[in-house]
């Protein structure tokens, strides 16, 4: 919040820019595992044990002026819900995003348009729903499923299509052999209103998105 405030006064005001709104991303609890488990899914933990997790995270995140909370990377519905329930007791704004491991499901299994549903019949804060660090070409498929689940915005940023080794903690590969751009722009007609880029994208993804942003027509 403090570097957005040095950026607003120093150039953003002047420039005639919207005020950037600040979104408090808060991962999964397979990230805290640090084996991999925020792409599989079944910690093989209670709805409690997440809950005490996120709950001060969000908590503070909150605290800190965040504009949005953001949880991503949730490979099941139960670690979603619980993220929910929270962010809805603290009166939050917020969106959630999955990974997902193909074109209709997220990394535990269940089918997105399911999640969708649930989350958006229950919980009247979720602003926005999505995917990230997902392979691109599962993106748009994943896109369809979110639409005809649910009206809530669609946000999308995928990975750059390399594999994750949880023994290594690295990523393998070399991607996809289509231009991330390319795929941006297919993601945009398919119905995202936002898209971006995860893990093991660098900059030039994201002027590739930039670039196919400018040549979308939004019919």
């Amino acid at each position: 919040m403090d570097a957005r405030q040095e950026w607003w006064d120093a150039e953003g005001k002047q420039a005639g820019r919207s005020w950037p709104l600040c979104l408090a991303s808060a991962g999964p609890y397979g990230a805290y595992l640090a084996d991999g488990s925020e792409y599989k899914g079944h910690y093989g933990v209670s709805a409690d044990t997440l809950r005490d997790f996120h709950r001060r995270r969000a908590e503070l995140l909150w605290q800190a002026g965040a504009d949005v909370l953001l949880f991503e990377t949730e490979p099941s519905l139960m670690e979603a819900e619980v993220e929910a329930q929270i962010a809805e007791e603290l009166g939050a704004p917020y969106w959630i995003s999955f990974s997902c491991c193909d074109g209709r499901h997220n990394c535990e299994g269940q089918l997105l348009a399911d999640c969708a549903r649930q989350l958006a019949r229950n919980y009247p804060h979720l602003q926005a729903i999505g995917v990230n660090c997902t392979k691109p070409e599962y993106i748009a498929s994943l896109i369809g499923e979110l639409k005809r689940a649910s009206d809530l915005p669609i946000i999308v940023y995928p990975n750059s299509g390399e594999e994750y080794d949880p023994q290594t903690k690295t990523w393998h590969g070399v991607g996809t052999d289509r231009r991330f751009g390319d795929y941006a722009l297919d993601y945009m007609k398919a119905g995202a209103v936002a898209v971006g880029g995860c893990c093991t994208t660098v900059a030039d993804h994201i002027r590739q998105v930039v670039a196919a942003r400018k040549t979308y027509t939004g019919k």
